[in-house]
């Protein structure tokens, strides 16, 4: 079984990785400026291990991105993780335990309890891998929007969590873009829903021609809405991009009869950026 550790702790790490662990190959993480590279190790698409071992400790107060994250990743994988906690921050641990925790262990109860729950998370974690295969496919599905085959909002929302984590990490800005479509409801009520729905894929596929980096990404939120994660953009590479959405727009002169804002089809956009101060203070509030 393979088991990743993330704790400061040496005294911890060498117990668990000398003692009980002995025989199961173990990927240590002892510095919390790796904890959120370690995070990634969650992700279903690159997990090679069984079993998360997470030190309490590690987790400062108010740290509600990580813990969304850790919370989102132990969902979508399935892989259990076990909080190790100290006589000082049980509380924290039980607070941690409600939201994603499998198995909550005071450290005194470490050896005692393990020898014993070791076997059993191992059995555990095949059982779940097994469903996590399943589920996976299922949960691709369901991160789609129908029409445009474009991530979908809650594709979107798990996609900026994880985006702004590791932004805030590296200390890089995050450009958003928001556009919505002019007028159309009526749009739809002038050329019918079958129109309609072709238009929007249109646009989608128009946007989604704007991006010139692979990390970019856009996603459908709404009937006429759409949004656009621009990794590592300032407000005036955010800005640009905007006015290259703009232009395809205009350029693909998508008829608009009746919209009171001309001929053809029209967008409202909103184009930010968030630098690294602002997603730092957003630590506590997001």
């Amino acid at each position: 079984m393979d088991i990743l550790l993330i704790s400061e702790r040496k005294a911890l790490i060498e117990s668990l990785s000398t003692g009980l662990m002995a025989d199961y190959e173990v990927k240590m993480v002892s510095n919390s400026n790796d904890i959120g590279d370690a995070l990634e190790f969650l992700s279903p698409e690159v997990n090679w291990f069984d079993l998360c071992f997470l030190d309490v400790a590690c987790i400062q107060d108010g740290d509600i991105f990580t813990l969304n994250v850790l919370a989102d990743m132990n969902i979508n994988t399935g892989i259990p993780v076990v909080l190790l906690v100290t006589e000082a921050n049980v509380e924290k641990g039980r607070q941690l335990f409600a939201e994603f925790g499998d198995l909550l262990l005071v450290e005194s109860e470490f050896e005692s309890v393990l020898k014993i729950q070791l076997p059993v998370l191992k059995r555990w974690s095949i059982r779940a891998k097994r469903l996590a295969t399943f589920g996976e496919q299922l949960n691709k599905s369901s991160l789609l929007d129908s029409l445009t085959q474009l991530p979908n909002v809650r594709s979107f929302e798990q996609d900026l969590v994880r985006t702004w984590c590791q932004l805030k990490r590296e200390k890089q800005p995050l450009g958003i873009l928001v556009i919505d479509l002019d007028h159309f409801n009526l749009y739809n009520q002038t050329y019918g829903k079958e129109a309609a729905d072709e238009t929007l894929r249109v646009v989608a596929l128009l946007i989604e021609g704007s991006l010139s980096r692979p990390m970019d990404s856009i996603a459908r939120l709404g009937e006429d809405l759409f949004a656009v994660l621009l990794p590592n953009t300032d407000s005036e590479g955010a800005l640009k991009v905007a006015q290259v959405v703009m232009r395809h727009i205009r350029e693909a002169e998508l008829p608009f009869a009746d919209s009171p804002s001309g001929k053809t089809l029209s967008i409202t956009m909103a184009a930010v950026s968030f630098g690294y101060d602002y997603l730092q203070s957003e630590n506590t509030t997001a």
